[in-house]
């Protein structure tokens, strides 16, 4: 049954995409899509589209990409659209003070986190890094601050140590369209409660750099491992052997030990697998992909490189 709210989505990620997909299935009107323009990417640095932008288009939504979203042009054709409320997720930019006054009702944003925790570009990433048992999935109104605004709503989950980036993402674009289906309920009969948040407990999440990846060996096993599930799938873990970088996709916590390693040396070669001492534990590489190759697993990697024991990973 078609609604009655008009919205304008701001996004760019696969994340973003599954909550478009439910906000039209749902029979909300989408009377415009802001996305972030195309970008060079990949080894031979050709122009991509982002994952909101490839699904808008298949649907024939009528389509944003501003360089600027302080651009006069882009300001006068958000504002001469019918407009009830944005619904912002992970778009990738902070709005400005004079978009965000255009909804009629006002602005919401999705965020991958349970805000105050986790404020910024990267919250289900450095989750991830530090550990967390738990993540979730906030629902707020937007003021011109980043993820600072009231909350309206949030759902929690659970992070499983099999989780990476890619299928904690997941579980959670389900748990936000959830949220945002029940807060739009709560909008069309004017019942939406706000709550301000409380910045004493607020912590941040940076965007992830290429160099994020870098693994420091003398960090513990735990810390190593939950790096390498944060970088999936970038910019993925990595590491040095013999002069050549490493990627490292998968690897597991051991009870394998040697006092006498120095971190980063290899302390054995069984099963298939590499086991590497670090500052503490070590850690059992599964999966990497060698400097100019393919993904390979450790069994064919310690075949083809001739790899042994004491041998370092720096």
């Amino acid at each position: 049954m078609k609604k009655n709210l008009n919205i304008i989505f701001f996004g760019s990620s696969s994340l973003s995409v599954e909550v478009l997909r439910a906000l039209v299935e749902s029979g909300y009107p989408i009377s415009g899509v802001v996305t972030q323009p195309d970008k060079k990417a990949g080894r031979h640095l050709r122009y991509q589209e982002t994952p909101v932008k490839n699904f808008a288009e298949s649907l024939s939504l009528k389509i944003l990409t501003p360089l600027s979203l302080k651009d006069e042009t882009f300001k006068s054709t958000l504002s001469s659209t019918p407009c009830d409320l944005f619904i912002v997720v992970a778009y990738g930019l902070i709005l400005p003070a004079e978009v965000l006054k255009i909804p009629r009702l006002y602005p919401i944003n999705i965020h991958a986190s349970l805000l105050p925790k986790y404020r910024g570009a990267a919250p289900i990433q450095h989750a991830i890094i530090n550990g967390e048992a738990q993540t979730g999935i906030s629902v707020i109104r937007m003021n011109e601050k980043m993820d600072e605004g009231d909350i309206i709503s949030q759902a929690k989950l659970a992070i499983d140590i099999t989780d990476n980036t890619i299928s904690l993402e997941k579980k959670l674009a389900s748990l936000a369209c959830r949220e945002i289906l029940e807060t739009l309920k709560l909008a069309e009969k004017g019942d939406v409660a706000f709550s301000k948040q409380d910045g004493s407990k607020a912590t941040y999440a940076p965007k992830l750099t290429k160099d994020s990846g870098l693994i420091n060996w003398a960090s513990g096993a735990e810390a190593i491992f939950n790096q390498i599930r944060a970088c999936l799938p970038w910019p993925v873990a990595f590491t040095y052997f013999k002069g050549k970088r490493i990627r490292i996709f998968s690897a597991k916590i051991t009870s394998e030990s040697n006092p006498a390693a120095k971190p980063g040396e290899i302390i054995a070669l069984k099963d298939g697998l590499i086991t590497v001492a670090t500052g503490k534990s070590s850690l059992e590489i599964m999966r990497l992909q060698p400097e100019s190759s393919k993904q390979l697993e450790s069994i064919e990697f310690i075949s083809g490189s001739r790899l042994k024991t004491g041998e370092i990973f720096s």
